[in-house]
């Protein structure tokens, strides 16, 4: 049984270090091997933002990055997201 939880990350929030930094404690707490973060992360991230990992790295798989690429690529999919779009022009 994993120590703690993580809830899905939400888009709108645009705080994506703060998630990942949250998630690196999750894994760390849990003793969670190093072949098994990208795992972890794909897992937890939730579907819309799993749905956007997809997107970015097509036609490949986010599975086939390594953690590293994931949590670069979030926090640029977080400052381009379309769905902050409306906020940037309030």
């Amino acid at each position: 049984m994993p120590y703690g939880k993580i809830d899905c990350f939400d888009l709108s929030s645009r705080k994506w270090t703060k998630y990942v930094n949250r998630v690196k404690q999750f894994i760390a707490l849990n003793e969670i091997k190093d072949s098994l973060h990208v795992a972890t992360l794909i897992t937890v991230v939730g579907e819309p933002t799993y749905d956007l990992m997809c997107d970015l790295f097509a036609p490949n798989k986010p599975e086939s990055k390594t953690f590293t690429e994931l949590i670069d690529s979030g926090a640029d999919a977080v400052k381009i997201n379309p769905l902050h779009a409306n906020n940037l022009f309030k």
